[in-house]
């Protein structure tokens, strides 16, 4: 994901699911609200992404937002 939001549209126009996850269970969602990259956050939730996912150690994206200080990130989640 990386921040990068012309990368981030363009893997969704070539029908990449917003819901994918990684080895931890972790999507592209959890990675955004982690890192507060606000941009990718708003297009993945355009794009469909599930808010309400679980990683492998049982944490929504709000969590891993919440315990970085991602003010930003929680008023949008």
């Amino acid at each position: 994901v990386r921040g990068d939001t012309e990368m981030v549209l363009m893997l969704l126009d070539a029908g990449a699911d917003p819901n994918t996850e990684d080895n931890q269970e972790k999507s592209p969602i959890h990675l955004a609200s982690e890192k507060g990259m606000i941009d990718v956050l708003k297009i993945l939730l355009d794009a469909g992404a599930d808010p309400n996912t679980e990683d492998n150690q049982e944490k929504f994206p709000i969590h891993l937002a919440s315990e970085k200080g991602m003010i930003d990130v929680l008023k949008i989640l």
